[in-house]
């Protein structure tokens, strides 16, 4: 999918940093924990929302869908000068009830309605199923992995993934300089 620069350099922070964001040092899935306690501090956020507008979306995440796919394609193409007005934007989208209100926060506040569309250019990168613009290489045909998903999968009887994960973030730390750590 063609992005343009705006998104394209934002959507590879805001997908890294949602990931870091799912999960804590030990490896447990924490999305859904970080969410609410991220909501909790709403308005403590709003002062960063031309500096960070990145770091700041999280707490949208999966507030919007649109009711047309291709709307969202359109948008993740457009420069950040070029964003719709969020009455437009709005009107292609279904907002979830919990974000209403903070929606209407943000939109009081000097450039919201830009923040908004980044927000809302951003998850729709992160959720939608094509492995070049997201986390998510569409092997669930698109449909969020929920904490009661990732709970059954952690529960299954493959011991073989806890090492597969280690071996794997070894092999990560590796590639960044650090020397492999050995097993005691």
């Amino acid at each position: 999918m063609e992005l343009s620069s705006y998104f394209r350099k934002l959507g590879e922070a805001y997908c890294s940093d949602m990931k870091d964001f799912s999960y804590d040092s030990e490896g447990k899935y924490v999305l859904q924990k970080n969410l609410l306690a991220m909501r909790g501090s709403f308005d403590g956020l709003l002062t960063m929302l031309d500096e960070e507008p990145d770091l700041v979306a999280r707490v949208f995440h999966a507030a919007f869908s649109f009711k047309n796919a291709q709307d969202g394609v359109s948008l993740v193409r457009t420069p950040r000068k070029g964003l719709p007005t969020w009455q437009r934007l709005g009107s292609q989208l279904e907002i979830a009830d919990w974000a209403q209100a903070m929606v209407e926060r943000v939109l009081e506040e000097r450039g919201g309605e830009v923040f908004l569309a980044t927000a809302v250019g951003l998850d729709f990168l992160y959720r939608k199923p094509d492995p070049a613009t997201a986390h998510n290489s569409g092997a669930n045909d698109g449909a969020e992995e929920t904490e009661s998903t990732r709970e059954i999968d952690a529960n299954d009887d493959d011991d073989g993934d806890e090492r597969d994960l280690e071996e794997a973030g070894q092999g990560w730390l590796e590639e960044q300089g650090f020397d492999r750590r050995d097993k005691e």
